[in-house]
């Protein structure tokens, strides 16, 4: 160990020992160059080089040194070696390592020779050096030097503590290193110290090791992925093995679904199952049964029954039929191959109805119970070649005979009802049952449980009556009297049954509830069936009567000579049995009827699907008949036949085919529309009453396809003549005769009885020459009647009470009624009306002779009502006070009339505010209030309308004097959607309410303010300024107002684009012929002064007055005068004529 204090030059730092040099030489030459410096750097790297090549080479010594190489490869290649730290001062110990080696050299002969390598010289002293082990368990010791770590490390690597700067800092720094280039290249053609070799090293290092470890985390991200790759890829394996397996299965069902697809079109087409040994066992009856049948001819007959047959049912054309007999048996028919599989033996009574839904068959019969069977489990028959078989007389109707025994047990019973079971229908879960215990139930077919059980007799209360007075013609007929329910059928949770009181009622079975009740028919119900729209119910009483659902009312009614035993329909066709031995084909299209005629006997029941009907009845056998059946409904022909743009386009479908022509000219002759005025365009309607007349001699039945006409453009040419060639409009439902005058009681009443029975709405309207005579005949012919208009423009004194009252007892369904200025109807029609239609929604008494009786009793009786109009206009004896409103209870259960929109009060001068009060309270959404000329009416009364808000939009407070500016500011506030806004008369209105109905309602069409000599040019002004009413105000009265100015106008004029209408009748400002010419011409009837004062501008008026004022505008601007200097002096006219009040 060497005994100088001072360390070794190789100890010292590099950039020290570089430095020490440098200024050296410029102490001893400040003349040095350039070149001396770079030759000195030379060889101190030089010297440098030649020291670690020493150091490096091995010698014999070297040995004893690997505890030092050890600690060296250490720290050199531990993990934390990796930190720019770490490296420096593995670099330092390294060039210590050097150091002792030449000090070793140098002095072979010391005794500490062999310790000197595991001694640590730094700084000049000597130190232990520790093993590695013993460095990584030591801890840091703690300190209380007061600086930080940081520091120190700061002060110990400057280069390596640099604080980061902000990026934007960075981005405008490396945008400024463009510029500045002539520096960049002088530093780069400067020769570089190596200390700053070192540091650049050091960083490029540290760089190459950032990047090292971000290699390593992306390649375990690399690796994760991988794994989650192939775990993916095992899964899509095995879910492509599942899914191979999957269509595997598929193509084998396929193929036997094609098998079973091509085996039932062999059956239909007429070939067989297994080739000609199947054939051979259809036995001799395949050739014929395999030929086309004509239409409406039987093709099979089966025989086996010894007693009526009662009820059957089948699932295809040419599979199994099950039918039920008097004689207790039930037979399963086979129809492809003309067999009788045998009977299904386990009833104890007679089966009265059944149901086959492909193989399950469910049973109802006397013993009470419900049972269910598989036909699927019935074997096939064995082949026979005997002849023993029995035929019909002709070749085209094979008969089948039965064979005996059982066949198939049941699968399971349904016990519950304590009477016969009569009526039975049941879907894929679910049956519903009916029964002589006068209840229904519904069974779960999976449970075989009763889940509901409908009381009938609870819900028809006393229908015993009528049931003991049809039991004699039942009997007589053949039919049991027991049967109480007689059918019904369900669909989802909606369920129709049809009772011996001749009602049938709607049932909700998630409810349990009848929730409608359809009366009509006036005996036993035997048979029903509903589709979405209709449903069609046959009775004992020889009707079959087709239901609208959607009204609950009858839309059509077939009359028989005898009752009605089965029915069942689609959208073309009613095909329906009696106690005759025809079958009855009702084609809805035509309109017509066809019969089926072979059975010897009455039929009882009859069931078809697609083309084929098949018939059982008291003669034992069973039919099979060959019916057209069209693929279309009607009702969709149709639906797509309205959506041709043009009539050339239904004339076009009506040349396709008969069917098509048919349906095509249904929609054509719907709504036949006149447009002829005058009697020398007359050719289009004589043609039209032609046609109705010859309808027997035309190819289609033009009569029966109108349903609405409107004779009112004709009405001056229509007389009793021409109305009488509608009676063969047989289903016309709406008549319009408005305006006909030259009618009388004569002809309406012929055509009101021929077509009555399904007119819906009739409009006799200004036809004056009708008396009651007219009005007993509808009363006696339209029970369905609903709407009637006898509105007469004039007092009528023709009609009375007897005629209106009998109307009103007979047509219950009445929802309109108008009777304007009928002034011998009184309050007895008005009760009558109330009393016996409690559906009435418009009601029309207008100058009639009514009172307070009569208001009061549509108050308590006519809660749906709509419209209530009770002008008394022109009846100078008003009979009509505040005790119609207080004395009627039912107005005091607010909110009573929740539907009333229209009520019209005027002329009735002696209701006040506390009529008003009451009634806004009973129905707080009314519309439309017409209060002109109610005198009485106060501040307090428009307050209460206030109290509609939002659901007011037209208010009429004409000639109401009393009402202040007060009442009219909280309108404009709470009533934004008030369209129409009439104070007529109401001369304490001002300014202000104009201003506040400006401001706040921006839905304001029209607004009347005759007479209201207090507004002046500010509301005019107003009106103009708010620009969401500028965007919607069409009309405004004016007229009588005179404080208003031309410039007013005009402002307003070119605000208010949407104008069309201006009254300024008798404003001086207008009064003056330049102005009037704009005008409208007056009516007829006006004096020559009401004439002279008339100012209306209405239309294209209104824009050439614009253009004019604003022309004028333009002249004085020009001028420099005042417009108002420009009117001329009119003379002075005072109307007082409350006609010229608009």
């Amino acid at each position: 160990m060497p005994t100088d204090n001072k360390p070794p030059p190789i100890l010292r730092k590099r950039s020290e020992r570089s430095a020490i040099t440098v200024n050296t030489n410029n102490d001893t030459s400040t003349s040095m160059n350039y070149t001396a410096v770079v030759a000195a750097a030379k060889d101190k790297a030089n010297s440098v080089v030649h020291s670690a090549r020493a150091w490096l080479t091995p010698s014999t010594e070297w040995t004893s040194s690997l505890t030092q190489l050890e600690s060296l490869s250490t720290v050199m290649f531990s993990p934390l070696a990796a930190h720019p730290v770490y490296r420096s001062e593995s670099m330092v110990k390294a060039l210590q390592l050097m150091q002792q080696q030449q000090q070793r050299q140098q002095t072979p002969n010391s005794t500490n020779a062999l310790a000197a390598p595991r001694d640590l010289v730094l700084h000049g002293k000597m130190y232990a050096w520790p093993s590695s082990a013993v460095l990584l368990q030591a801890d840091i010791p703690e300190t209380n030097n007061p600086v930080s770590l940081f520091q120190g490390f700061a002060s110990a690597y400057p280069s390596l503590a640099k604080t980061s700067r902000s990026p934007k800092r960075n981005r405008a720094k490396k945008k400024k290193q463009p510029t500045d280039t002539k520096p960049n290249r002088q530093n780069k053609d400067m020769p570089r110290s190596l200390t700053q070799i070192i540091s650049e090293r050091e960083k490029r290092v540290r760089d190459c090791d950032k990047i090292s470890m971000q290699k390593s985390s992306t390649a375990n991200e690399i690796d994760q992925i991988n794994l989650q790759i192939n775990e993916l890829l095992s899964k899509r394996q095995a879910l492509e093995q599942k899914w191979e397996k999957l269509e595997e299965k598929d193509i084998q069902l396929q193929l036997i679904i094609d098998d079973l697809n091509d085996a039932i079109m062999e059956i239909e087409e007429g070939g067989s199952i297994s080739g000609r040994a199947a054939r051979s066992d259809r036995g001799n009856e395949s050739d014929s049964d395999d030929d086309e049948v004509e239409p409406g001819t039987c093709f099979k007959t089966l025989e086996g029954h010894t007693d009526d047959v009662v009820c059957l049912d089948f699932n295809h054309p040419k599979g199994m039929l099950v039918s039920s007999s008097m004689d207790g048996t039930i037979k399963a028919w086979d129809l492809y191959r003309n067999r009788c599989l045998g009977n299904l033996e386990g009833h104890t009574g007679v089966v009265r109805c059944l149901h086959l839904n492909e193989a399950r068959l469910l049973t109802g019969a006397d013993d009470h119970t419900i049972k269910q069977w598989d036909l699927s489990l019935i074997p096939p028959p064995q082949p026979s070649f005997s002849s023993s078989s029995v035929f019909s007389s002709t070749p085209s109707s094979p008969s089948l005979t039965a064979i005996d025994g059982g066949i198939v047990s049941e699968t399971f019973t349904l016990e519950g009802h304590q009477g016969e079971i009569t009526a039975l229908d049941a879907n894929q879960s679910s049956a519903v049952s009916g029964s002589n215990d006068k209840t229904i139930r519904q069974w779960d077919l999976e449970t075989q449980q009763c889940v509901l059980t409908l009381d009938v007799m609870w819900a028809s209360k006393n229908g015993g009556g009528l049931v003991d007075s049809w039991l004699d013609t039942a009997l007589n007929y053949g039919y049991a009297a027991h049967d109480f329910v007689g059918a019904l059928q369900f669909w989802d949770f909606a369920l129709a049954s049809g009772t011996s009181d001749g009602k049938i009622r709607m049932w909700d079975l998630r409810t349990g509830q009848a929730h409608r009740t359809l009366p009509g028919h006036s005996a036993p119900i035997t048979c029903l069936q509903f589709d979405q729209v209709h449903l069609v119910s046959g009775s004992l009483d020889k009707t079959i009567r087709i239901w609208d659902l959607r009204t609950g009312s009858v839309f059509d009614t077939l009359t028989y000579t005898t009752p009605v035993s089965s029915l069942q329909f689609n959208a073309s066709k009613i095909i329906s049995s009696g106690t005759s031995n025809t079958i009855d084909v009702y084609n809805r299209t035509s309109f017509q009827h066809s019969g089926l005629v072979g059975h010897k006997q009455h039929v009882n029941s009859i069931r078809f699907r697609n083309d084929v009907l098949a018939s059982g009845g008291s003669d034992n056998i069973i039919k099979l008949w060959s019916i057209v059946m069209n693929t279309i409904p009607s009702e969709i022909l149709q639906d797509v036949f309205r959506k041709c743009e043009s009539t050339g386009d239904l004339i076009n479908c009506a040349l396709v085919c008969k069917r098509w022509s048919c349906l095509a000219l249904e929609i054509l002759w719907y709504k036949p529309t006149f447009h002829v005025r005058l009697p020398t365009s007359s050719n289009a309607w004589i043609t039209f009453f032609t046609i109705i007349q010859a309808t027997h001699q035309t190819t289609f039945p033009y009569a029966s396809f109108i349903r609405r006409i409107n004779l009112s453009p004709l009405s001056i040419l229509i007389e009793d003549l021409h109305i009488m060639t509608l009676r063969s409009c047989k289903r016309l439902e709406r008549l319009t005769l408005a305006g006909c005058s030259k009618l009388t009681d004569i002809g309406l009443c012929t055509l009101i009885h021929e077509i009555g029975s399904k007119l819906v709405s009739l409009d006799l309207s200004d036809v004056y020459q009708i008396t009651d005579a007219t009005i007993t005949e509808a009363a006696t012919s339209c029970p369905q009647l609903q709407g009637f208009n006898l509105s007469m423009s004039r007092f009528h004194h023709s009609i009375t009470d007897a005629s209106v009252t009998l109307l009103a007892a007979q047509c219950i369904h009445m929802k309109r009624i108008k009777l304007n200025n009928c002034s011998h109807v009184s309050d007895q029609t008005a009760i009558a009306l109330s009393m016996h239609c409690p559906r009435l929604i418009e009601v029309d008494f207008m100058n009639c002779n009514v009172s307070n009786q009569a208001l009061i009793s549509i108050f308590n009786n006519n809660r749906e009502l709509r419209e209530l109009r009770l002008s008394q206009a022109d009846n100078p004896d008003i009979q009509i006070d505040d005790a119609a409103f207080t004395l009627a209870p039912r107005l005091h259960q607010q909110p009573y009339y929740q539907q009333l929109r229209l009520v019209d009060f005027t002329g009735i001068s002696r209701i006040s505010d506390i009529a008003i009060d009451i009634l806004v309270q009973a129905a707080p959404k009314i519309r439309s209030l017409i209060l002109n000329k109610c005198s009485q009416i106060t501040d307090h009364g428009v307050l209460a309308i206030s109290k509609l808000g939002r659901y007011l939009h037209f208010l009429h407070l004409g000639h109401c004097s009393n009402i202040t500016d007060t009442p009219i500011q909280r309108l404009a506030l709470v009533c934004p959607r008030l369209r129409y806004l009439d104070m007529a008369s109401c001369v304490n209105i001002t300014d202000a309410s104009i201003a506040e109905l400006a401001k706040h309602l921006p839905k304001l069409k029209r607004i009347g303010l005759v007479k209201c000599n207090r507004i002046t040019d500010a509301a005019i002004q107003s009106l103009a300024k708010h620009a969401r009413i500028t965007n919607s105000i069409e009309r405004i009265h004016l007229s009588f107002c005179s404080r208003l100015s031309v410039q007013a106008i005009a402002e307003l004029l070119n605000k208010c684009q949407r104008l069309n209408h201006l009254s300024l009748t008798h404003v001086p400002s207008f009064m003056r012929e330049d102005l009037q010419r704009f005008c409208r011409s007056p009516p007829k009837d006006f004096t020559e002064l009401q004439r002279n004062a008339f100012c209306v501008y209405s239309g294209p008026g209104v824009q050439h007055l614009k253009d004019y004022l604003n022309a004028m505008q333009l002249e004085q601007e020009f001028n420099h005068e005042p417009l108002e200097n420009q009117q001329q002096q009119q003379p002075d006219y005072r109307l007082t004529d409350d006609r010229m009040s608009e």
